[in-house]
């Protein structure tokens, strides 16, 4: 988090955990708030793993066997 929060200056290229970081600076201390962007933030990702949860563990449990 450090490196992006260094390197890049436009608002529109920052990553999604430097605009969380900057909206909990914005809003102060509002957790409930935080936490609601948090959680819409994880809805994709977790969308994505259910749709291939399949296929996702069966190349965690290829790639263990491959030693």
């Amino acid at each position: 988090m450090l490196f992006p929060l260094l390197m890049i200056n436009d608002d529109n290229m920052k990553t999604v955990a430097l605009g969380l970081l900057n909206f909990n600076g914005e809003h102060g201390s509002e957790y409930g708030p935080l936490m609601a962007a948090i959680a819409i933030t994880m809805l994709v990702p977790f969308g994505i793993y259910l749709v291939f949860q399949e296929q996702i563990e069966n190349g965690i449990a290829g790639g263990a066997l491959k030693g």
